[in-house]
């Protein structure tokens, strides 16, 4: 199941009512397979961590180097992610380490550019975003 939620603003913690309205819809859905969300907002996930399956996994989504340092730094948002959706110009060695020490997965967007493909593919990453249709065929070949 991809479920995305496309707002001019990003969803806040303040914004419990689309939180809990996002928990009941998983809730109903019982999904099958697995359901990943992602916000830049640690208060969002500390809201729903706690209110959604384990099945669910939530990443921390890291677009500018303060949010890499927020998550590091903060040992509640640590333990309530599965995982970080990073911006791929932030992605090096050391986040990779890092994150895989902790058992997080880490998502690099939007990789658009085969050689960093490549560079990304050898650090570790466990996925990518991509539009490009080139870089989609060089995963699967």
């Amino acid at each position: 199941m991809v479920l995305g939620v496309s707002r001019r603003r990003p969803v806040q913690q303040t914004d419990r009512g689309l939180l809990d309205s996002l928990v009941r819809f998983l809730d109903a859905q019982r999904p099958h397979r697995p359901v990943v969300v992602s916000t830049r907002d640690a208060g969002a996930i500390e809201y729903l961590r706690p209110r959604l399956s384990a099945a669910v996994t939530l990443l921390f989504s890291v677009p500018f180097p303060d949010a890499g340092a927020q998550l590091r730094g903060d040992r509640r948002l640590d333990h309530a992610v599965g995982g970080i959706s990073v911006f791929q110009g932030l992605v090096d060695g050391d986040l990779v380490r890092w994150a895989h020490e902790r058992h997080l997965l880490v998502l690099a967007w939007t990789v658009n550019d085969g050689e960093r493909l490549n560079q990304l593919l050898h650090l570790g990453v466990d996925g990518i975003t991509t539009g490009n249709l080139a870089v989609l065929r060089a995963l699967s070949g």
